[in-house]
Protein backbone atom coordinates (compact mmCIF):
# COMPACT_ATOMS: atom_id res chain seq x y z
CA UNK A 1 0.00 0.00 0.00
CA UNK A 2 0.92 3.35 -0.52
CA UNK A 3 1.71 6.06 2.25
CA UNK A 4 -1.36 7.87 0.73
CA UNK A 5 -3.36 4.87 0.70
CA UNK A 6 -2.35 3.79 4.80
CA UNK A 7 -3.42 7.55 5.58
CA UNK A 8 -6.70 7.21 3.80
CA UNK A 9 -6.82 3.89 5.55
CA UNK A 10 -6.21 5.58 8.88
CA UNK A 11 -8.80 8.26 8.72
CA UNK A 12 -11.63 5.70 8.51
CA UNK A 13 -10.50 4.29 11.63
CA UNK A 14 -10.39 6.96 12.95
CA UNK A 15 -13.78 8.73 11.85
CA UNK A 16 -15.46 5.22 12.74
CA UNK A 17 -14.35 4.86 16.40
CA UNK A 18 -14.95 8.83 16.83
CA UNK A 19 -18.65 8.23 15.11
CA UNK A 20 -19.59 6.70 18.54
CA UNK A 21 -18.41 8.86 21.29
CA UNK A 22 -20.04 11.84 18.84
CA UNK A 23 -23.36 9.42 19.34
CA UNK A 24 -22.77 9.05 22.44
CA UNK A 25 -22.45 12.89 23.33
CA UNK A 26 -25.00 13.91 20.73
CA UNK A 27 -27.84 11.73 23.00
CA UNK A 28 -27.15 14.29 25.70
CA UNK A 29 -29.38 16.93 23.72
CA UNK A 30 -31.89 14.50 21.86
CA UNK A 31 -33.92 11.51 21.47
CA UNK A 32 -32.21 8.71 20.07
CA UNK A 33 -34.70 8.59 16.75
CA UNK A 34 -34.85 11.79 15.86
CA UNK A 35 -30.41 11.85 16.01
CA UNK A 36 -30.53 8.58 14.16
CA UNK A 37 -32.87 10.36 11.44
CA UNK A 38 -30.69 13.47 11.43
CA UNK A 39 -27.48 11.68 10.69
CA UNK A 40 -29.48 9.41 8.38
CA UNK A 41 -30.45 12.56 6.23
CA UNK A 42 -27.22 13.85 6.47
CA UNK A 43 -25.26 10.68 5.27
CA UNK A 44 -27.86 10.48 2.51
CA UNK A 45 -28.54 13.75 1.18
CA UNK A 46 -25.29 14.48 -0.30
CA UNK A 47 -25.22 10.63 -1.50
CA UNK A 48 -27.92 10.74 -3.73
CA UNK A 49 -26.44 13.87 -5.38
CA UNK A 50 -22.57 11.91 -6.26
CA UNK A 51 -23.67 8.56 -6.16
CA UNK A 52 -25.72 6.59 -8.96
CA UNK A 53 -28.55 4.39 -7.56
CA UNK A 54 -27.81 0.82 -7.66
CA UNK A 55 -29.63 -0.86 -10.53
CA UNK A 56 -31.66 -3.36 -8.61
CA UNK A 57 -35.16 -3.74 -8.14
CA UNK A 58 -36.59 -0.59 -5.31
CA UNK A 59 -37.92 -2.92 -3.15
CA UNK A 60 -34.81 -4.46 -2.61
CA UNK A 61 -33.08 -0.89 -2.29
CA UNK A 62 -35.92 -0.75 0.25
CA UNK A 63 -35.42 -3.31 2.48
CA UNK A 64 -31.84 -2.46 2.72
CA UNK A 65 -31.91 0.69 3.61
CA UNK A 66 -34.49 0.28 6.23
CA UNK A 67 -32.89 -3.07 7.60
CA UNK A 68 -29.55 -0.89 7.57
CA UNK A 69 -29.75 2.48 7.94
CA UNK A 70 -33.14 2.71 9.98
CA UNK A 71 -33.64 -0.63 12.19
CA UNK A 72 -29.59 -1.33 12.85
CA UNK A 73 -29.25 2.22 13.94
CA UNK A 74 -32.56 2.76 15.72
CA UNK A 75 -31.58 -0.18 18.18
CA UNK A 76 -27.90 1.39 18.46
CA UNK A 77 -29.36 4.71 19.11
CA UNK A 78 -31.71 3.23 21.73
CA UNK A 79 -28.96 1.27 23.47
CA UNK A 80 -26.41 4.19 23.42
CA UNK A 81 -29.40 6.03 24.97
CA UNK A 82 -30.26 3.83 27.53
CA UNK A 83 -26.36 3.56 28.66
CA UNK A 84 -24.37 1.36 26.46
CA UNK A 85 -20.84 2.45 26.18
CA UNK A 86 -19.15 3.94 22.75
CA UNK A 87 -16.60 1.40 22.44
CA UNK A 88 -18.91 -1.77 23.12
CA UNK A 89 -21.84 -0.52 21.12
CA UNK A 90 -18.85 -0.05 17.96
CA UNK A 91 -18.21 -4.29 18.50
CA UNK A 92 -21.38 -5.17 19.00
CA UNK A 93 -22.50 -3.38 15.63
CA UNK A 94 -20.02 -5.78 14.22
CA UNK A 95 -22.08 -8.59 14.75
CA UNK A 96 -23.96 -7.37 11.34
CA UNK A 97 -21.52 -9.89 9.96
CA UNK A 98 -23.32 -12.95 11.07
CA UNK A 99 -26.68 -11.60 10.09
CA UNK A 100 -25.66 -10.42 6.65
CA UNK A 101 -24.51 -14.05 5.88
CA UNK A 102 -27.30 -15.66 7.14
CA UNK A 103 -29.61 -13.51 5.30
CA UNK A 104 -28.11 -13.96 2.25
CA UNK A 105 -28.43 -17.22 2.40
CA UNK A 106 -31.45 -17.32 3.27
CA UNK A 107 -33.44 -15.15 0.86
CA UNK A 108 -30.82 -14.69 -1.92
CA UNK A 109 -29.49 -18.34 -2.48
CA UNK A 110 -25.93 -17.27 -1.56
CA UNK A 111 -23.76 -20.64 -0.63
CA UNK A 112 -22.33 -20.39 2.44
CA UNK A 113 -18.70 -21.49 1.40
CA UNK A 114 -15.52 -22.48 3.75
CA UNK A 115 -14.04 -19.28 3.82
CA UNK A 116 -17.07 -17.67 5.06
CA UNK A 117 -17.68 -20.20 8.00
CA UNK A 118 -14.32 -19.67 8.70
CA UNK A 119 -14.54 -15.75 8.50
CA UNK A 120 -17.41 -16.19 11.18
CA UNK A 121 -15.84 -18.23 13.47
CA UNK A 122 -12.69 -16.09 13.73
CA UNK A 123 -15.24 -13.10 14.61
CA UNK A 124 -17.32 -15.04 17.16
CA UNK A 125 -14.33 -16.16 19.19
CA UNK A 126 -12.77 -12.26 19.12
CA UNK A 127 -16.17 -11.07 20.20
CA UNK A 128 -16.20 -14.47 22.70
CA UNK A 129 -12.73 -13.30 24.18
CA UNK A 130 -13.44 -9.48 24.66
CA UNK A 131 -17.22 -10.68 26.12
CA UNK A 132 -14.73 -12.45 28.39
CA UNK A 133 -12.04 -10.21 29.05
CA UNK A 134 -15.16 -7.55 30.11
CA UNK A 135 -16.12 -9.98 32.64
CA UNK A 136 -12.83 -9.70 34.21
CA UNK A 137 -12.50 -5.97 34.35
CA UNK A 138 -15.91 -5.40 36.00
Amino acid sequence: MSPKDLLLALVVIIVWGLNFVVIKIGLHDMPPMLLGALRFMLAAFPAVLFIKRPQIPLRWLLLYGLTISLGQFAFLFYAMSVGMPAGLASLVLQSQAFFTLLFAALFLGERLRLANLFGLLVAAAGLLLIGLQGDRLM
